[in-house]
């Protein structure tokens, strides 16, 4: 699941020289897999349908690659959370877009779940 990093330039706003060109990828969830256990109706859902929307197999597109040290660093966090990264400060554009993405998520997750709850 893991893969090099090839192109840093898709990283708008990261700050690029604190990471390592070679270091290796990993599936990040945009909206915290944290935040979605905690939503209206998730307790509810099938343990296929939990499974479903936490792998982003409803196709909401929560899942982007990420750094590692990254992923690691921003780990359950929103983005007016997470602020620095190697102690750096994080491009306020970047976060900006980062929330905004989370909040999109967030609703489109809430809707599915909604969904799977009117069908069980």
């Amino acid at each position: 699941m893991l893969k090099k990093l090839q192109a840093i330039d898709i990283w708008v706003g990261c700050p690029r020289n604190v990471f390592d060109p070679d270091e290796l990828i990993s599936p990040d969830h945009i909206f915290p897999v944290k935040k979605i256990t905690e939503m209206p109706g998730f307790d509810s859902l099938t343990t296929d349908q939990k499974k479903a929307i936490i792998r982003d197999e409803v196709g909401v597109g929560n899942i982007q690659p990420l750094p590692s040290s990254m992923n690691s660093s921003k780990r359950d966090r929103l983005g007016e959370e997470w602020k620095t990264y190697k102690g750096q400060e994080l491009d306020q554009d970047y976060m900006l877009e980062l929330a905004q993405k989370q909040f999109k998520l967030e609703k489109a997750i809430q809707d599915k779940i909604d969904e799977f709850n009117l069908g069980n």
